[in-house]
């Protein structure tokens, strides 16, 4: 009886190691992901004349239910991160809406689901807006951003 227990405890954490294994291969490759996000990001800030300021792909934007649906052009703003928000409102079309539901939490880990084309922009600071479409980009300093 003790041999038949000591064969499934030594098969119960051949499958843990296997599971450790799978999730640190799984966390390899997110860290992996992020560090290229992180250099296209600079690279954008490069381009723009802005310091990088990075964006914590755990917490949240704020962002139009639009933006999913592939509506063009694509506008971001980001204001200074408070509480679980890394500080991005994003929204597609030319319309922004003050409505209190225009705007939905969405994870920045989401984005890419959502909206690819605003990955490289997310390391501009707050203070920083965006307008992009596939064909066109610009994007400036608007110190009003930062006005309590």
């Amino acid at each position: 009886m003790q041999f038949n227990h000591t064969v499934h405890h030594a098969r119960d954490t051949r499958r843990s190691a296997r599971r450790v294994r799978a999730g640190n291969e799984e966390i390899l490759r997110v860290l992996a992901m992020n560090e290229k996000l992180m250099v296209v990001q600079r690279e954008t800030c490069t381009r723009f004349g802005a310091p990088y300021f990075g964006c914590d792909l755990n917490l949240k934007v704020g962002i139009s239910r639009n933006v999913k649906e592939g509506l063009r052009p694509l506008n971001g703003l980001r204001i200074e991160p408070e509480g679980d928000t890394c500080g991005w409102y994003i929204w597609a079309g030319e319309q922004y809406s003050d409505a209190p539901d225009f705007f939905v939490p969405l994870h920045a880990s989401h984005l890419e689901a959502w909206a690819p084309l605003i990955i490289p922009y997310l390391g501009l600071p707050p203070g920083w807006r965006f307008l992009i479409t596939e064909q066109y980009e610009d994007f400036w300093k608007d110190p009003n951003l930062l006005v309590e």
